[in-house]
């Protein structure tokens, strides 16, 4: 609700009061300090971001809407700030432990490890080196090369499937292994040997 009426009625009653009251003894009413023969209107609290127009009454500057004691001036943002609030006129400050989001730094997300935390919000940020699922439910490990015979474990880190282990030549490969070494062959598969060109398998 405006407080201008009600600015304009205290404004309109002061006024009246200090004039009959310069005119008698010189005084000005309560609340109101002699200035060079003018009454000023005293605020206990500084208008920030306003003037003082009446005793404890402030007006507010373009951006800013007056508390609802009308002592103060708070900051208008015409959307929403979510985790977050207003720092000054259209702009927010996230909560700590969330950070804006690019696209609208009105809506601020929670800040996750290596898994999203839940909030008032759908998703959160994810750490450096994992990325969001489509789902946005949940983070998980990005690798810059597809891990071949294996899966993406934590960032550009491979984990071999069941049978395998690491290529010392190639982080992102994983090789079979053969539990009898593969004489005149080669290991393929997990214990499986491919013989080479000219030899076969003994029965």
């Amino acid at each position: 609700m405006s407080i201008l009426p009600i600015v304009a009625a205290v404004l309109l009653v002061h006024s009246m009061c200090c004039v009959q009251a310069l005119c008698g003894d010189g005084e000005c009413c309560e609340g109101y300090a002699n200035q060079n023969g003018t009454c000023t209107p005293i605020c206990k609290k500084p208008c920030k971001f306003g003037i003082c127009v009446a005793p404890d009454l402030c007006e507010c500057n373009d951006g800013y809407e007056s508390s609802q004691d009308g002592r103060s001036c708070l900051p208008v943002c015409t959307e929403t700030c979510v985790n977050g609030r207003c720092m000054s006129p259209g702009k927010c400050m996230c909560t700590m432990g969330f950070y804006a989001d690019a696209k609208n730094p009105n809506i601020c997300y929670r800040q996750c490890t290596n898994r999203p935390i839940r909030g008032q919000i759908r998703w959160c940020g994810c750490s450096s080196g994992y990325s969001k699922q489509e789902d946005s439910k949940s983070c998980v490990p990005v690798c810059k090369k597809p891990c071949v015979e294996g899966f993406c474990g934590s960032p550009d880190t491979c984990v071999c499937k069941l049978g395998y282990k690491k290529n010392p030549k190639n982080k992102f490969e994983c090789v079979p292994t053969c539990k009898t070494p593969c004489e005149n062959g080669r290991c393929t598969g997990f214990n499986t040997c491919t013989c080479n060109e000219g030899f076969e398998t003994d029965s």
